[in-house]
């Protein structure tokens, strides 16, 4: 996958209803995009890769394997997370609780379009 194509992507999660951030964590990943916030802090890294690890922990004692898309809400704000096989982690913040399932397909076509590209 393209610097282009991870610029799109960032694109098109950010111009879902009610997104505020769309956080991503990864070691390959480049800064930039549009003007709003996409590449976490060392807070935020830390807290992502906490709930990424504990995802993963609870799908492995139910035998499910290792997780690759998660949602979650909290107060007002709902929560698409995506885990690819490296451990780049993508997740989608937003106040709109509908946006949750545009986010879960994108960052799927994501996830998808990453496998492919390293084949």
């Amino acid at each position: 996958m393209t610097a282009e194509d991870e610029r799109r992507a960032r694109d098109a999660l950010l111009d879902l209803p009610g997104v505020e951030r769309v956080l991503w964590s990864g070691p390959e990943l480049e800064s930039g995009g549009s003007g709003r916030p996409t590449v976490v802090d060392d807070r935020a890294r830390v807290w992502m890769r906490l709930l990424a690890a504990t995802a993963a922990q609870m799908s492995a004692e139910l035998g499910h394997g290792p997780p690759r898309l998660l949602t979650m809400s909290y107060d007002d704000r709902v929560v698409a997370l995506a885990v690819d096989h490296r451990g780049t982690i993508v997740a989608v913040i937003s106040s709109d609780p509908s946006a949750v399932g545009l986010a879960m397909v994108k960052l799927r076509r994501w996830l998808t379009i990453r496998l492919r590209s390293e084949e």
